[in-house]
């Protein structure tokens, strides 16, 4: 027979993958739609991307696209070290280049929105610029945001919190958390990888 606190703990461990699930959902719907706008928007264009943005350089949004794509790789890596407590110093060492590496991609951006100011790519000059700001602005608001949960990811596995090895459900409440984060952050380098197609690629 299941104890109360055996059902508390599998109510929690339940709870959580829902939880999980449902926040994924609703930043997939946010971003699906932000990218059905794209869409939309690139049909109402006869030259896409418009004339004046081919001025703007494609190096930077490549330089953003592998920094988010290794962090993901090295994400992927501190998941798969996470198996037994030897492994935890991989983990670590793999999370901290993900997390370095998510801050190398926002100050890439921050970059790349002084060169869309200077030529002249500001809220105040058209829809498409309207519309360029406001998905880039709002994907990296999200990347801070996964930023945020790789830290209590990174606080989580640091040498003096390997505990939650130790107790079966604790370690599954743990690993439920980590899988949101991870997936969160992976959903976000997807996402950005759509947003440069759909951008840079031509008509």
């Amino acid at each position: 027979m299941i104890d109360e606190k055996t059902f508390l703990e599998q109510q929690k461990i339940d709870g959580l993958n829902i939880a999980s699930t449902i926040s994924l959902l609703i930043f997939g719907m946010l971003f699906a739609a932000l990218l059905l706008c794209l869409i939309l928007m690139r049909d109402n264009f006869v030259v896409w991307p418009p004339p004046a943005f081919l001025l703007l350089s494609i190096s930077k949004p490549t330089l953003s696209t592998i920094f988010i794509f290794l962090s993901s790789l090295f994400l992927w890596s501190a998941q798969r070290n996470l198996s037994t407590p030897e492994k935890l110093k991989k983990a670590r060492i793999s999370l901290k280049l993900s997390i370095f590496l998510g801050f190398c991609f926002l100050a890439v951006q921050f970059l790349f929105w002084r060169e869309l100011n200077t030529h002249g790519f500001n809220v105040e000059s058209g829809a498409f610029a309207s519309f360029l700001q406001a998905m880039t602005w709002i994907h990296a608001a999200h990347i801070l945001l996964g930023l945020f949960f790789l830290l209590i990811f990174l606080n989580r596995i640091r040498k003096s919190r390997t505990d939650f090895f130790l107790n079966e459900n604790e370690y599954k409440i743990q690993t439920i958390k980590i899988n949101f984060y991870s997936s969160f952050w992976h959903f976000l380098s997807l996402v950005w990888v759509l947003l440069l197609i759909g951008l840079f690629a031509p008509l």
